[in-house]
């Protein structure tokens, strides 16, 4: 560790339940900092304190442990999460501290897109005063060098410990069964998947459905509930990581039918994990999923098409097969920790000259 070279990250609580703290919890753990004096700044915690008092006790460290870093690296999704995070650039600027500020959805093209009158102005100036951005795909790298043509914008892809999510159980794939992981809103397509497991069963499908998440579960169980599916979808909880594990090896399929994505980490788990899976092609998807090759694509927001991949998907083992090994490869040559550890190190070195 040299001392010379202090980072100091801004990003939301590691042991959260969302993508980004993923990609967090992961880079700690996997040795992506032995090489620097790091401190990590947690701007939002799930806790029973508001989020100003989190803010302000996350603006509190930043304030006192800035002084002696080199460099500040700044995760950040759209909307709230950018607002907040503006404040820590502007302290890094008005410091007089190299910043790098990390997007991670591609939906925040979107986001910019919308900005408009003093909001633009604002959005432009915070991102102007950025050393260097990086984002997750090389789709996204061209949008926002579109915006900003002088800035340096680097693609830093996430990342899943291969070895780590090694099978050392001998656990057994069940049959028909169907695993979703993630966020319980609308836009991650939850909706469209009960409808799909519904026309499923209605031709005569053996098939159970099984949710882990978060956010918005009631009105889920709710739906489920309406359309009479309570004995074939179980709507569950957050689950930790060794029961995720369990989940993954033992489930037929994984899918996640989303409407906007960055590059999720349970689509990387799942490949690493030969899961195979069904996903629509957007956000980083796009280029992470090959439609037959490593992956099963259905469209957004059609659980009619959903179905008939589900059905695929079960039906034939060779094509199952197929994809998952191709997957495999996919994320052991292309984002397991090793990989993505050193294009990190060698990035943050360059920006630290």
């Amino acid at each position: 560790m040299n001392i010379n070279n202090k980072i100091v990250m801004v990003g939301p609580d590691p042991l959260g339940k969302g993508g980004v703290s993923r990609v967090v919890s992961i880079w700690k753990t996997s040795g992506f900092f032995e090489n620097f004096a790091f401190e990590y700044v947690g701007s939002t915690r799930e806790s029973s304190r508001s989020r100003i008092l989190n803010l302000s006790a996350a603006l509190f460290k930043f304030v006192r442990t800035i002084s002696k870093a080199r460099l500040v690296y700044i995760h950040s999704s759209a909307y709230i999460s950018f607002y907040r995070k503006s404040i820590f650039v502007l302290l890094s600027v008005v410091l007089g501290k190299k910043v790098v500020f990390h997007i991670h959805p591609t939906g925040f093209a979107e986001f910019y897109k919308e900005l408009s009158g003093l909001r633009l102005k604002y959005a432009n100036f915070i991102l102007k005063k950025t050393d260097t951005i990086v984002v997750l795909t090389g789709g996204m790298k061209q949008l926002m060098q579109s915006f900003f043509p002088e800035k340096r914008v680097h693609v830093l892809p996430n990342a899943v410990d291969v070895r780590a999510l090694a099978d050392r159980h001998g656990i057994q794939r069940k049959d028909n069964e169907l695993l979703y992981l993630g966020w319980y809103i609308r836009a991650k397509g939850v909706y469209e998947l009960v409808d799909a497991v519904g026309l499923l069963r209605k031709n005569g499908r053996t098939i159970h459905l099984n949710f882990f998440g978060t956010k918005k579960i009631d009105e889920l169980r709710d739906y489920v509930r309406t359309k009479g599916l309570d004995d074939v979808i179980s709507i569950n909880h957050w689950i930790d990581d060794v029961e995720k594990l369990r989940v993954l090896y033992s489930s037929s399929v994984l899918i996640l039918p989303s409407h906007s994505e960055g590059m999720p980490n349970v689509i990387l788990e799942a490949m690493a994990t030969r899961t195979p899976v069904i996903a629509t092609s957007v956000g980083g998807m796009r280029e992470l999923l090959r439609n037959e090759q490593n992956a099963i694509i259905t469209g957004a927001n059609n659980p009619f098409d959903l179905a008939e991949k589900i059905e695929w998907m079960l039906q034939d083992k060779y094509l199952r097969d197929h994809l998952v090994e191709n997957a495999y490869r996919e994320i052991e040559q292309n984002h397991d920790v090793s990989v993505i550890r050193t294009r990190f190190r060698e990035f943050i070195t360059s920006v630290m000259e």
